[in-house]
């Protein structure tokens, strides 16, 4: 019967080996648990981060791109030629301002000397003259228009 007992202390001390072992683990298990939900949320902070620094960097070498070519614009050959072009635009403009200008007081002369013989001569102005057909005539009565038919073939 002694072997019996001793054969139950040893299922009993090894019961509770395991047991002592279960719980270690069951506690490893929870702190491994835990240290993994943090990492996993570290994770996904640090994927936001990445997504919004992707995005910034996009936007950054678009910006880069847009200045690279204003860049070689401001070269020295290429304002020379810019400036070269705005002052012979400017120096045309200044012409069709001359010419207009020219014209314009050419016209206003004429409509002077008009005014000057209309008065000069004392003659009433008829406005009857510059339309055919009279005063009575309505006006729009000699246009016609002609509406395409849908049917036409």
């Amino acid at each position: 019967m002694d072997l019996l007992s001793d054969k139950y202390l040893r299922l009993s001390k090894a019961y509770i080996q395991l047991d002592e072992r279960h719980t270690t683990l069951v506690d490893e298990h929870t702190e491994l648990k835990r240290k993994f939900l943090h990492l996993l949320g570290q994770f996904q902070q640090a994927q936001q981060a990445l997504s919004g620094l992707q995005g910034e960097h996009a936007a950054l070498r678009h910006e880069y791109a847009a200045l690279s070519e204003f860049k070689t614009l401001m070269e020295p050959a290429n304002v020379q030629a810019l400036e070269e072009a705005l002052q012979a635009a400017a120096g045309l403009a200044s012409l069709a301002v001359a010419e207009a200008d020219s014209e314009l007081s050419a016209a206003e002369q004429a409509i002077a000397a008009y005014d000057v013989n209309l008065i000069d001569s004392g003659a009433q102005l008829d406005l009857s003259t510059f339309a055919p057909g009279g005063a009575s005539r309505r006006l729009g009565e000699d246009l016609v228009f002609e509406v395409p038919s849908e049917n036409a073939a």
